[in-house]
């Protein structure tokens, strides 16, 4: 199955999202069949086209998300930003080298602020 490379976590980047130091040198991949789950969320978003401009930045998005959050009950992590919709990209965590993307959606302005307002409130305790 082909997967492209969206990011190798670097130590920089590890410290500024507050990542775990064992995510250091691991890849986020994206897989050429996840477009097809993708796909279930086009309708999600609030103006026609911004799915498919959301699928040209999801580089972009994982690469410098406004911040990064963990999520218990999936055991994955959310890289949020704010686009012209909201957008919440989840990777699935592993033991492997790669870290598979496993779903991108549009989430409400409400949700954004208490995503933010959680991980801050992490970062400041």
């Amino acid at each position: 199955m082909k997967y492209r490379v969206l990011l190798e976590i670097s130590k920089e980047y590890a410290v500024k999202y507050g990542l775990p130091t064992e995510m250091v040198g691991k890849m986020i991949i994206l897989y050429e069949d996840r477009f097809a789950h993708f796909e279930r969320h086009k309708d999600d978003y609030s103006v026609k086209g911004r799915y498919t401009e959301t699928m040209l930045r999801i580089d972009e998005i994982v690469a410098g998300p406004d911040f990064i959050d963990f999520d218990r009950k999936n055991n994955s992590y959310e890289f949020i930003k704010k686009l012209d919709n909201n957008v919440l990209v989840a990777v699935r965590m592993s033991q492997s080298k790669m870290l598979k993307v496993k779903t991108v959606y549009p989430i409400s302005d409400v949700k954004y602020e208490k995503l933010r307002t959680l991980k801050l409130s992490k970062t400041e305790s």
